[in-house]
């Protein structure tokens, strides 16, 4: 298995002082907002030259983890990395919170389209920039809207040899330790497109972070694997079930494993 590892500066794991863990969050915080707004400002000015262009997100990306790992002093590794270099294709991920914006733009591809909320428009700066850089926002409570965003999607696939990048839980889980159940739009649109998916799988959330203790654990790495892809050659619409589910089996092994689960496994008690 190979690996990549991206550092950042940061502070030791854990102060011991519930205020000075607070006051620690909350600066971070702030600081990413503010950074995630002048990273999006900072590629909005790429737009009149390189409009609907994907590149432009790709440049965002690497805006974004460049200094917000460094804000939320966290280092990211990505196991098998060069699985990313299959495209076109479309990439799916597992979602927990908006942390993995800045965790998961570390693989961000070039030549990529992301496929989410309609909702996303309405947030400063960033919305214009999703939408300016070639983006599909749907509806997701109007069917026909959001059946209308995964065919220009196919459209862009076909005709730009552009992959796809979406969260098949359709929203943030939110740390639950398991996957929220999957949307089918991800899978239609591979199988219309005849593209392999490339299953992604981001740590849980609760190993770099802890909310109510008011820390960001510092001492390890954040892990994201990167899995073999799913070949959709010869399937049609009644193989999406099974696609879906053989996609998600895949998935959860490896959420299954030590280094993947909200919390570390107990030590087996030995009996006797």
């Amino acid at each position: 298995m190979s690996f990549i590892t991206l550092s950042s500066g940061g502070l030791e794991r854990g102060k011991k002082i519930p205020f000075l863990n607070t006051i620690d969050m909350i600066w971070r915080i702030l600081a990413a907002i503010v950074w995630f707004l002048v990273a999006s400002l900072m590629a909005m000015l790429l737009l009149p030259f390189r409009w609907r262009n994907p590149t432009v997100g790709h440049v965002f990306a690497k805006l974004l983890h460049t200094v917000g790992l460094r804000i939320f002093g966290l280092k990211v590794m990505v196991h098998n990395p060069e699985r990313m270099d299959q495209r076109p294709c479309v990439y799916v991920a597992n979602h927990q919170s908006n942390l993995d914006i800045f965790t998961m733009s570390t693989i961000y591809p070039p030549d990529t389209v992301v496929i989410g909320k309609k909702e996303l428009k309405w947030l400063p700066l960033f919305g214009w920039l999703f939408a300016g850089a070639g983006n599909v926002m749907i509806d997701r409570k109007n069917r026909t809207h959001s059946l209308s965003g995964f065919d220009d999607a196919a459209k862009a696939v076909r005709q730009r040899g552009l992959s796809v990048w979406i969260f098949p839980e359709g929203t943030r889980n939110r740390g639950s330790a398991e996957m929220l159940p999957f949307k089918k739009g991800a899978f239609h649109l591979a199988v219309r497109a005849q593209i392999p998916i490339v299953p992604i799988v981001h740590q849980h959330l609760h190993r770099y972070f802890d909310y109510d203790k008011h820390w960001f654990n510092h001492k390890d790495d954040v892990h994201i694997q990167v899995l073999e892809p799913v070949t959709t050659a010869g399937l049609g619409v009644g193989d999406i079930e099974t696609l879906m589910a053989t996609v998600r089996s895949k998935m959860d092994e490896v959420l299954k494993q030590p280094l993947y689960r909200p919390e570390p496994l107990a030590p087996a008690s030995s009996k006797g």
